[in-house]
C-alpha cells in the first residue's frame, strides 16, 4: 500500500512497530517509499520506545496531522490504534462533514461482507442475511443495493421492511443518549455474505433515513461493494 501511494503522489508516513531491533524487517524497502519512516520497539532498542500508538499520538503532540490512518498487524494493535485515532479526532469541538458544522455526534453507516471481516471501529454491528438473497437470483447477481432492483428485491419482504423500520428508531433513540455520555462518533456496521446486496441496500436507506437530522454529522461508506 505504501509503494502505491508513493507511486500515486501520495505522502505517507510510516511506522514500522516491533518487539526489538533484531525483529525489524523491511526498514530499508519503507525509507524508499515513506515519506518520514519512524521506528519503535517495546524495549526501546532502535528507533523510539514504546508502542506505535504512543509514536502516532507523540506525532500529533509535534504538530502532525493526517488525513487517513492504515494499520496492518496484529488484530490487537490495530484496535487501539482505531480507538487513538477516535481520541486524537474528538479533540475538535465539532465534527465536520462536507463543510458543515455538526455539535453532537458523527454517525457513519457502513455496509460490509462477513466474509471479509468485521469492521474493527464498529460500535454496532447487525447481520442482515436473514433477509432475502439476491446473489442467487441470477438477472441481479452482479447488480448491488446501489441498483433499484436489487433494493426493491430485498425490500418486498415484511421483514426487511420491519427490520428497517426497527433499526432507524433504534438509531434515532441511542444517537441522543449517547451523546449525553459523551460518546460524539458513532459507527453502525450492517453486514450481508458479501457486502453487495442487503447490506448496502439497508445502509442506504438507513442513511436516507437520518440524513436530514442536523443534530449530528453522517457518513455512508460501502466497504466490500466493488470486492469480488
Amino acid at each position: 500500500q505504501v509503494k502505491w501511494m508513493h507511486e500515486h503522489g501520495i505522502d505517507v508516513d510510516v511506522i514500522v512497530g516491533c518487539k526489538t531491533k533484531d525483529l525489524l524487517i523491511l526498514e530499508d524497502e519503507m525509507k524508499v517509499v515513506a515519506g518520514n519512516l519512524y521506528i519503535t520497539t517495546d524495549d526501546g532498542s532502535y528507533g523510539r520506545s514504546g508502542m506505535v500508538t504512543q509514536t502516532l499520538k507523540d506525532l500529533y503532540a509535534e504538530g502532525k496531522t493526517y488525513d487517513q490512518c492504515v494499520c496492518i498487524g496484529p488484530m490487537i494493535m490495530m484496535k487501539f490504534a482505531v480507538m487513538l485515532t477516535k481520541e486524537l479526532n474528538a479533540q475538535l469541538k465539532s465534527i465536520f462533514v462536507d463543510d458543515k458544522a455538526y455539535k453532537n455526534m458523527y454517525i457513519n453507516i457502513v455496509s460490509f461482507g462477513f466474509k471479509y471481516g468485521i469492521p474493527i471501529d464498529a460500535d454496532l454491528v447487525f447481520d442482515v442475511r436473514f433477509m432475502p438473497n439476491p446473489f442467487y437470483v441470477p438477472d441481479l447477481k452482479h447488480k448491488t443495493g446501489n441498483d433499484k432492483e436489487v433494493r426493491d428485491y430485498v425490500m418486498a419482504a415484511d421483514v426487511s421492511k420491519e427490520f428497517l423500520d426497527k433499526l432507524t428508531d433504534m438509531i434515532k433513540f441511542l444517537a441522543p443518549n449517547y451523546v449525553k455520555e459523551g460518546k460524539n462518533q458513532l459507527v453502525v456496521a450492517i453486514g450481508c455474505t458479501g457486502g453487495k446486496h442487503r447490506s448496502v441496500t439497508i445502509a442506504n436507506l438507513l442513511y436516507e433515513a437520518l440524513k436530514d437530522d442536523d443534530s449530528y454529522g453522517i457518513k455512508l461508506t460501502h466497504r466490500n461493494v466493488g470486492d469480488e
